[in-house]
């Protein structure tokens, strides 16, 4: 529950190579190849969505987890739920 707050904090925050990885040493982004687990809380609607998804999977192409053509997974981090994806030739964040 206590990461849920950090995660409710950080949906503001992460703008930036550097804020994912702070993201990712609180624990509230664990990456495993194109999945990114990660509270809700953190994803925004519309174009903030986004542009939040493309940092992560600019962040996940540049640290090797993905390749250009591959299509970016998000998970909850606690249930392993679905919560949508990201591929950058649709440059479009699709969110269940």
């Amino acid at each position: 529950m206590k990461n849920k707050v950090y995660a409710a904090a950080a949906r503001d925050i992460i703008v930036s190579s550097a804020k994912i990885n702070e993201a990712i040493k609180m624990g509230l982004i664990n990456i495993t190849g194109s999945t990114v687990f990660l509270f809700p809380e953190i994803m925004k609607t519309g174009k903030a969505a986004e542009n939040f998804a493309f940092r992560l999977f600019e962040f996940c192409l540049r640290e090797k987890y993905i390749k250009e053509n591959e299509t970016l997974s998000f998970k909850h981090m606690e249930s392993g739920d679905y919560i949508g994806t990201y591929n950058k030739k649709q440059k479009a964040v699709l969110l269940v």
